[in-house]
């Protein structure tokens, strides 16, 4: 019988901040703090895939944190940086500004975009329940290896292996599949594909709710279910926002040219 988990907002929260001190190398107090940040050095051991590049931008709490391994591009941004208020880097102005200072230094920003997580004024201990889903364990979800309807489910690394997966199956025919796999130490990545897009409407919803559960579930809390996207994904978007989740953070990814 799954065993159900209430996410406390603390925990919740005490475990992405305890991920993004990983991710850029500083101190929970770093992100707490009101102030931007500014930190030369490289990723720490753990750290999710998106967040090793040679320089990591977020926006939390409407703060700046740049991580950057070039100490005189962290200190280019610092003087452009120190006082702006961190809520509005997005803006065109403020993206244009980075773009000349990376050119300057000879980096590109490699990729935006917004890192959503669990709701905390959702009930987490209410299961999704539907007679067609199922579930998958590491060594069931090994023989969708090599499908291409399912690679944005899955990830098959051997480094991140995929921890569970969830179909939902009418007919014998398989309609939809979220999967998710470890990126960093306290966060699974949440991915979905819709085989057949026409069939049912809120497929992706009901599968990322259900996936978001089970592993807040499983884990006793101990692991953030996770989503990304593009900004401009409008769909994904709205799939994140009804399954329960909410934009944590946002980040910019940049590498050399």
């Amino acid at each position: 019988m799954l065993r159900l988990f209430l996410l406390n907002m603390e925990d919740e929260m005490s475990l992405v901040e305890e991920q993004l001190a990983i991710d850029l190398g500083c101190s929970i107090g770093d992100i707490r703090s009101t102030a931007n940040v500014f930190i030369t050095g490289q990723a720490g051991w753990r750290a999710r895939n998106y967040a090793k590049k040679p320089v990591t931008i977020i926006c939390i709490n409407n703060k700046v944190i740049v991580r950057s391994e070039n100490e005189a591009l962290t200190n280019a941004l610092r003087a452009v940086w120190q006082d702006l208020a961190g809520e509005w880097l997005g803006e065109v102005r403020y993206m244009n500004q980075l773009i000349k200072i990376l050119t300057e230094y000879g980096y590109e920003i490699n990729e935006y975009y917004p890192n959503f997580i669990p709701r905390t004024d959702l009930d987490n201990t209410v299961a999704v329940v539907d007679e067609h889903l199922q579930w998958y364990d590491p060594i069931e979800i090994k023989q969708f290896r090599g499908d291409s309807r399912f690679s944005q489910s899955f990830a098959f690394s051997q480094a991140d292996p995929d921890k569970i997966g969830v179909a939902y199956i009418e007919d014998g025919e398989i309609l939809a599949m979220a999967g998710a796999n470890p990126n960093g130490k306290y966060l699974w990545e949440i991915g979905i594909e819709i085989v057949q897009a026409n069939k049912h409407q809120g497929l992706a919803t009901k599968l990322v709710d259900a996936l978001k559960q089970r592993i807040i579930a499983d884990t006793d809390g101990q692991i953030v279910p996770y989503y990304t996207t593009a900004f401009t994904h409008t769909k994904s978007i709205n799939v994140a926002i009804r399954a329960g989740f909410q934009i944590g953070w946002t980040e910019i990814a940049i590498i050399e040219k």
